[in-house]
């Protein structure tokens, strides 16, 4: 009985937030990082973000 319940829970939730979204509704939150973990620094982070965040809103 719990999991059917958890089960109809989760289905109304996938519905609830899989309704559609208007573009102008997107959000975005880009953030520059220069120093990673287990990857190479970035070079210049400000930029990156900047051209992340255009190629954003160019494509939405």
């Amino acid at each position: 009985m719990r999991k059917l319940i958890i089960l109809i829970v989760a289905g109304i939730s996938l519905l609830v937030l899989a309704t559609p979204v208007r573009a102008s509704q997107w959000v975005a939150l880009v953030i520059g990082n220069a120093k990673y973990a287990h990857a190479p620094a970035l070079a210049n982070p400000l930029t990156t973000r900047a051209t992340a965040s255009r190629w954003t809103r160019e494509t939405s």
